[in-house]
């Protein structure tokens, strides 16, 4: 069986319908911050999909970065850009911990700056 997924834009919020048959196990994220905050879809092959309509867009070089936690370190996935709206990203099956920072681009270090956070069932 398969899993049918459908993620619906609209100008003022981001709707996910999923029709989830008894094999699949896909799961829906949120990561949230202070004020704002981003949803995943991920496929138990670690496919997923990010949106948000409520990050600020980033100015002067730098964008957001998506990090997941493996083996207890912090490691870059994806670079979302300076204003991400809706974007693939692969995650590690062991990775639990998912973090959203604004970096400068390429930079191999997360930052202080945690724009959004948090974590995946083990499944």
């Amino acid at each position: 069986m398969t899993k049918q997924c459908a993620i619906v834009w609209r100008p003022q919020s981001t709707v996910s319908r999923c029709s989830m048959l008894p094999t699949s196990r896909a799961q829906r994220i949120r990561l949230s911050g202070t004020d704002r905050f981003v949803d995943l879809v991920v496929l138990p092959n670690g496919r997923g999909v990010l949106w948000s309509d409520n990050l600020t867009p980033i100015v002067d070089g730098g964008t957001y970065q998506f990090w997941v936690e493996v083996h207890g370190a912090l490691v870059a996935t994806t670079d979302l850009g300076r204003d991400p709206r809706i974007v693939a990203v692969s995650i590690p099956a062991d990775a639990l911990k998912l973090v959203i920072t604004e970096s400068r681009k390429g930079d191999p270090r997360p930052t202080d700056r945690q724009a959004v956070s948090g974590s995946r069932d083990p499944g």
